[in-house]
């Protein structure tokens, strides 16, 4: 036997001498770590054959039990198969969460792909919307140059008419003036009058 041949050893020697109980250790098992133990060197499938082998080496022997124990053994199988029950059945609500958590799952992704589709449309139509509207924009620019041009225009016609205006008023008062000048200095003669 390449391994278990001490489990091989101590169920054997179970069936011809029993077994006692003594609730306290009487031996360390250690199971090595990083190499060098029959778990790491030997395959798996080996193990499995070998505990198959002797099993079925204990099951060609009759298996006495000490008293009381048949009920005890009946008890386990009976356990064994409430528990194998209670297993499928969780198995079963497992099998539905998992089932509930895809539909969940592949919910969630299409109402993911249909956000990006939506923002994506309306990313499209904003830049659409921004293209077709360009020509208004540039209507806006030349319409605001064009007023700031017409207030600059403006500007200046009216700088030029109230220059124009005070020159007309400086020259008036300059008449004015003159007139007065020759009203107080006396009449003036036919010939003399000079038109103003």
């Amino acid at each position: 036997m390449a391994v278990q041949e001490d489990w091989d050893f101590l169920l054997r020697a179970a069936l011809l001498c029993g077994v006692l109980d003594t609730r306290r250790p009487t031996a360390i098992y250690h199971r090595w770590e990083g190499g060098g133990a029959s778990l790491q060197s030997v395959g798996r499938e080996v193990w499995i054959s070998t505990r198959q082998s002797i099993l079925h080496h204990l099951d060609g022997r009759p298996l006495l039990l000490p008293a009381g124990h048949a009920k005890r053994l009946a008890d386990h199988v009976r356990s064994s198969l409430s528990l194998g029950d209670e297993l499928d059945r969780t198995r079963q609500e497992l099998e539905r969460a998992v089932g509930a958590m895809h539909e969940a799952q592949v919910t969630a992704r299409e109402a993911r792909v249909e956000a990006y589709e939506r923002v994506k449309a309306a990313m499209a139509d904003r830049a659409r919307a921004w293209r077709e509207a360009e020509h208004l924009r540039r209507d806006v620019r030349r319409a605001l140059e064009g007023r700031d041009r017409a207030e600059a225009e403006a500007t200046r016609a009216r700088v030029a008419l109230e220059a124009h205006e005070r020159s007309k008023l400086g020259r008036a008062a300059a008449l004015a003036r003159r007139l007065a000048v020759r009203l107080r200095s006396g009449p003036v003669t036919g010939r003399s009058r000079r038109r103003v």
